[in-house]
């Protein structure tokens, strides 16, 4: 599944049933399993299973019998797991590393719920801030043109919120909501919760907003 699940993912297993999460996995429609078994591995169609080779569809949980040469048959079920949101896939030009300064324009990929992916043009840099030096650091996107994502205004700035504060990743969400909501503010930055992946490695979940100094 190379460039499809970009880097190993450490699932659990209880039992005879294996779950795997991998929060930015939008297309589970053709996977291949890889195992070691000395028996022979099967779907519930009967059809035999190469390791690594043979697709199957993880949208729902898949079930495998495995046939040991005695004739013994043990059954085990596959579930992957996403984490429902929206992709953002950012790939800078020639791999570029990002930094404190604009990069290069570049494409990114934009993977919604509820509409098929498209493409954007766009430099992003890094955000300053208390949080400069932290793991998981912010981003600020720039557009070369006005561009609704994931159903929010259109806008050409947009800002990568890394809520290294809040380990739920809701109290900005929630905070915009309430604005929007149940007060009398005439303005609050439309937001949506993303994850991200820059230059193929996932840098984990985001908080997508409109720039203020834009909306303003």
């Amino acid at each position: 599944n190379e460039g499809i699940i970009l880097a190993d993912v450490e699932g659990t297993k209880n039992g005879n049933s294996f779950t795997i999460f991998v929060p930015y996995l939008k297309d589970r429609n053709s996977l291949a399993l890889s195992f070691v078994t000395k028996g022979k591995v099967y779907d519930l169609k009967q059809s035999l299973q190469k390791s690594g080779v043979t697709k199957q569809s993880f949208a729902q949980t898949v079930t495998y019998k495995v046939v040991a040469a005695s004739g013994e048959m043990d059954t085990y079920t596959v579930e992957i797991n996403n984490s429902g949101l929206p992709v953002i896939k950012i790939t800078t030009t020639d791999d570029e590393a990002v930094s404190n300064n604009w990069s290069t324009l570049c494409p990114a990929e934009i993977m919604p719920n509820d509409k098929a992916p498209f493409s954007v043009d766009l430099s992003v840099k890094f955000k300053g801030g208390k949080y400069s030096q932290a793991a998981k650091r912010s981003y600020s996107l720039k557009l070369d043109k006005k561009t609704d994502l994931f159903g929010l205004s259109k806008g050409k700035r947009w800002t990568l919120q890394a809520n290294n504060d809040d380990k739920s990743l809701l109290r900005n969400r929630i905070g915009q909501f309430m604005s929007s909501d149940w007060t009398d503010l005439g303005w609050t930055p439309s937001s949506q919760a993303v994850e991200l992946i820059v230059n193929g490695k996932h840098m984990g979940s985001y908080v997508l907003s409109e720039d203020p100094r834009i909306a303003e």
